[in-house]
């Protein structure tokens, strides 16, 4: 069973810890109704092919405002690791990490996008969930939870809790200002959501056969008719190429912002609006042709 599906089976069983008992058939809704992205491509590059082990939310998540507004994503952990210069092997290679993003537009300049998340580690034995809440700018960069900027990430995170039980295994109360563990738990999806904003990075959907979605329903309840992943093969032979660990560099990001058509002729002389234009690369060279690898299928 994948972990989606298995999430969404169970969400009828959360209760008591962080999490309100009422809300678990709205947890379970959230759950199939967000757009299921497979990131398994971002986690290889983070942990095999990269040096850079200490992440900022804001200096090197160059965009982490909401592609959409549910969004589910997901990865395998990495069979190895890449620190300091060397290979070593995963001691977690068979945990699961997946993260469901719920976004909303506050109408806020300076907060423009209230984002929670629940994240999920699935392990052989058990699992575990936590709940984080941040804000984002309308450029998309990290907004502090408290508005006072400092080094110290600010952002509202719940204690750790078991799956489905809810019974609190960490810190038992929420805390505005938590620790480099949060971003390190966090990282693969922040930088996943910041490829989402490029234009070389393709997302691509792929529909699932027809057998396979009956089974799993037959089997488990639901399942998703389709997942997506995100591609970043060619970007990550052109990072490598380059040997530049800076990802705000490297990239050559341009960074995304709101262009106001509401008056005049409007976009391209009919449409009226205000439209996001999204990070792009400035650099000529790179090329926009590419291929996606099939996901593993688990029914």
């Amino acid at each position: 069973m994948d972990l989606l599906t298995r999430l969404v089976k169970e969400a009828p069983n959360v209760k008591g810890g962080i999490w309100d008992p009422r809300a678990s058939a709205t947890l379970g809704r959230e759950l199939q109704e967000a757009i299921p992205i497979r990131i398994q491509n971002v986690a290889d590059y983070l942990y095999m092919d990269i040096d850079q082990e200490d992440f900022h939310w804001e200096r090197d998540f160059p965009n982490i405002a909401p592609p959409w507004p549910k969004f589910f994503m997901w990865f395998k952990a990495t069979p190895t690791i890449r620190s300091e210069g060397r290979t070593i092997e995963n001691e977690a290679r068979q945990v699961e990490m997946g993260y469901l993003f719920l976004a909303k537009d506050t109408g806020n300049e300076e907060a423009r996008w209230g984002v929670n998340c629940l994240y999920f580690m699935a392990g052989p034995a058990v699992t575990l969930f936590q709940y984080v809440a941040f804000k984002v700018t309308a450029e998309g960069r990290y907004f502090p939870w408290d508005g006072k900027p400092s080094e110290r990430l600010s952002v509202l995170g719940s204690p750790l809790c078991l799956w489905p039980s809810g019974e609190i295994v960490g810190e038992r109360a929420f805390q505005q200002t938590v620790t480099d563990g949060m971003t390190a738990a966090m990282t693969p999806a922040l930088l996943a959501v910041s490829f989402c904003h490029c234009k070389n990075v393709a997302l691509k959907a792929e529909k699932l056969p027809a057998k396979l979605v009956a089974r799993r329903i037959r089997k488990h309840g639901w399942s998703s008719s389709q997942i997506h992943e995100l591609h970043i093969e060619p970007m990550r032979k052109q990072l490598q190429t380059a040997g530049d660990s800076d990802l705000k560099r490297s990239l050559h990001i341009m960074r995304g912002h709101f262009k106001d058509y509401r008056d005049g002729r409007g976009l391209f002389g009919k449409h009226q609006g205000v439209y996001w234009w999204p990070f792009r690369l400035t650099d000529p060279s790179h090329t926009h042709r590419y291929t996606v690898s099939p996901p593993e299928r688990n029914a």
